[in-house]
């Protein structure tokens, strides 16, 4: 899954791939690649391939929390982070 076709992007700070809200590909496209990557899991073919664990806890149904922000994008999880931590008037401030 090369990051410059289009499908996905790479984070520059943690090196996972997450999907291109930008892409012109067929929503089809991105189930195929989905098959591809399951059949290669169920026969123990090792790809490099690196999503963040919120993809994997999505399939189960569960919802990303900003632990999950901070894995796939640290400055900006980080920078959530301190926005609802901060004390005094967001909106004035900022």
């Amino acid at each position: 899954l090369d990051p410059n076709y289009g499908m996905f992007i790479e984070d520059p700070e943690s090196k996972y791939l997450w999907f291109n809200a930008n892409s012109l590909e067929n929503p089809i496209e991105f189930e195929l690649i989905g098959r591809l990557l399951g059949m290669a899991i169920y026969n123990s073919v090792i790809l490099d391939i690196h999503f963040p664990n919120s993809l994997y806890a999505m399939l189960f149904g569960n919802s990303p929390t900003l632990k999950d922000m901070k894995e796939l994008s640290p400055s900006l999880g980080n920078g959530l982070e301190k926005l609802l931590t901060y004390e005094g008037d967001v909106e004035n401030t900022f």
